[in-house]
Order: C-alpha cells, then structure tokens, then sequence
C-alpha cells in the first residue's frame, strides 16, 4: 500500500469507522487527523522504489537515521513483499539475512519496538487464531521475534 492509502487506513482506524463508512460516507476524521499530525508518522513507500534498493542494510541504516532523529516506534509491512522472501529457491536465505538483521536492531536499541508483518502460511488461512507454526517462513523469522502477535 502506498503512503497514501496508508493515511487513509490510519485516518479510518483512529476515527473508529468501518471500511465502508470511510469509503461511501461523510466520515468525521478530525480527531483522527489531530493524532496522525501530533504523532508524525513517518511512511518511507517502498511501492516506488527500485526492489534491488529494498536490503536489510538500508532498512537498518533507515531505522539508524529515525533513530537518532527521536523515533522508536518502526513497523515494517510487510515482510512477504521484500523481493526474494517468497521465492522458493531462496526464501529460506533472505529471510534469515532479514531476520538477523531485525534481531541486530533489537539488539542495538533497548528503547525500540520494531513491528514486523507477516502473512499466514497455506495452513494459517484456514484457522481463526494463528500459531508461529502458521507463519510463512516462521522458523528463520520468528525464532528471532520477542513476541508474536496474532
């Protein structure tokens, strides 16, 4: 999802209304809109940037640079759309290069929370509450986590 969208989904989360209600209603976001300029998310659009410049390198020195600028919050979504995670022959590969490369960010950084998105595997789509288990890729990715959330 582009930056935009993205507003747009924060912008219809915070003001509590239903997808359709955003879309076909007149929505009152004005709150919403006060707490997305109060808390300056900032949304770096990897859906215009070139994939080969999407690399665990460049994600560590982008969270390195908000870093110092006050930032603590960083969610990345989503992890299934990095070039090379999904690809069956190499899959396994990058995402413990990705992995390692959140892990050295946890480990740099008492104060951070770092938020990583995942997809479910074939067998998650099925179930009403996920499990690691059920996580595309989950042993080289969520063996690194702290917590998992479903």
């Amino acid at each position: 999802m582009d930056s935009s969208g993205l507003t747009r989904r924060m912008m219809q989360s915070y003001s509590h209304l239903s997808v359709q209600d955003m879309a076909y209603g007149t929505p009152n976001t004005a709150d919403s809109v006060a707490l997305i300029r109060e808390a300056k998310p900032v949304i770096i659009d990897y859906t215009q940037v070139d994939s080969d410049a999407i690399t665990p390198l460049s994600f560590s020195q982008a969270v390195h640079e908000y870093y110092a600028k006050g930032y603590r919050v960083f969610l990345f979504d989503h992890f299934h759309e990095i070039p090379g995670v999904s690809t069956n022959d190499k899959n396994q590969q990058q995402t413990e290069i990705w992995g390692d490369a959140f892990k050295a960010i946890r480990n740099a950084y008492d104060d951070v929370w770092l938020f990583v998105l995942v997809q479910s595997n074939k067998e998650g789509y099925r179930k009403d509450i996920l499990t690691k288990e059920f996580v595309s890729g989950s042993s080289a990715l969520v063996n690194k986590c702290d917590y998992f959330l479903s």
